[in-house]
């Protein structure tokens, strides 16, 4: 695993002093070894630095969980750190995924699964023009398809 000091050299932005926050350290394994299997980077992993302060600092991340499936359907996933919630971060990275992916032919529809009580998350997909799509796992299942 990279160390604060080496991903902020890597970065070229400030990390805060409780990087990882616990739910994506959970999570790093995860995509660690798809990144190995892969080698694809753009459709796992994407860091949120906000620059227009200085430092530069990481303040959340997104990605997908892998490319488009056989359906043409691709899952995003996203954080912004608690010190900087509330900024529409969220509704930046959310955006920027969605274009990234559209720009890729096989994918015909974004998927996004937010905790029934993260209502900001919530609000941030709405926003974005994801619609709610029912309950997965105990979660709420939001979905953007290409003609939006």
């Amino acid at each position: 695993m990279t160390s604060a000091g080496d991903l902020s050299r890597l970065l070229g932005a400030a990390v805060p002093p409780l990087w990882p926050p616990p739910e994506v350290a959970e999570a790093l394994p995860w995509f660690q070894e798809r990144l190995r299997e892969s080698g694809d980077a753009p459709w796992y992993c994407w860091y949120a630095i906000e620059v227009a302060t200085a430092p530069e600092t990481l303040i959340g991340g997104s990605g997908f969980l892998g490319p488009a499936d056989n359906e043409g359907a691709v899952e995003i996933g996203y954080f912004v750190l608690p010190a900087w919630r509330g900024r529409g971060y969220a509704c930046e990275m959310i955006r920027g995924l969605a274009e990234w992916a559209f720009s890729h032919r096989e994918v015909r529809r974004i998927r996004a699964v937010t905790e029934k009580a993260n209502a900001a998350s919530a609000a941030a997909l709405s926003r974005c023009g994801f619609s709610a799509r029912g309950v997965l796992e105990g979660n709420l299942l939001f979905e953007l398809p290409r003609s939006a």
